[in-house]
């Protein structure tokens, strides 16, 4: 199996010299699931790439007291220790998998003829 060309499930969402932008859709077709991905050149020289993932995450609403708990737990960290542990999953199949890894690559490749 190889990448394909255009990327089915991955798709640049714009670029400049020196980042990308990539939005991967989730196989089970939420849009709440997609994740929008920047890999940059990275300005550090010890370190080639920068890779963000911004995900949208979400707390699910219960009307159970502990459900509720579970809410003001969360806000309580956020506002007191100012952070929250949360966790995002996507389901690729095996050629989107690929066609990210390819995404990856050709970014990569692309910044390294800059310098």
């Amino acid at each position: 199996m190889k990448a394909q060309t255009p990327a089915k499930g991955i798709s640049e969402s714009s670029s400049w010299d020196d980042a990308k932008i990539y939005h991967i859709e989730c196989d089970c077709t939420c849009e709440d699931h997609a994740v929008d991905t920047w890999i940059e050149a990275d300005a550090e020289p010890d370190f080639g790439v920068n890779v963000t993932f911004y995900v949208k995450t979400w707390t699910p609403y219960s009307l159970s007291a502990d459900g509720m708990w579970k809410r003001i737990k969360k806000a309580y960290n956020v506002l007191v220790k100012g952070v929250d542990t949360q966790e995002h999953g996507i389901l690729l199949k095996e050629q989107a998998a690929l066609n990210w890894v390819a995404a990856v690559q050709g970014a990569i490749s692309d910044f390294q003829d800059l310098k």
